[in-house]
């Protein structure tokens, strides 16, 4: 049986966004894209934020049905958010129609 080499590319899911300056993680730190579009740092344990620190001003536009994540080299890759893909049925509106007294029509609209 044969293996083949893996690189640590060929482990990345995502299109890459930006590739940052930053040559390696610091241990015990949680690196991520902020909303603010820039690379974060955080220590790991820290619940409170007071270890917080912006690491560099990526300027990344985020778009609405994409995760964005940094891999190992602290490059911003992106890969579409599989619980918030659209649909084509966005809801149903019921509309009762009045014909005449003895009964009623029920008409369903498919809003997309």
């Amino acid at each position: 049986m044969s293996y083949k080499e893996i690189k640590k590319s060929d482990l990345n899911i995502g299109e890459l966004v930006a590739e940052t300056k930053i040559s390696s993680r610091e241990d015990g730190m949680l690196y991520f894209l902020g909303q603010d579009g820039h690379l974060w740092q955080q220590e790991e344990r820290d619940e409170n934020s007071s270890s917080l620190k912006m690491v560099e001003e990526v300027g990344v536009i985020r778009e609405s049905g994409y995760l964005y994540y940094p891999d190992e080299e602290l490059n911003i890759y992106r890969f579409p958010n599989p619980i918030q893909e659209e649909s084509s049925y966005k809801g149903c509106m019921v509309i009762f129609l009045l014909l005449s007294s003895s009964f009623f029509t029920l008409l369903f609209l498919i809003i997309s």
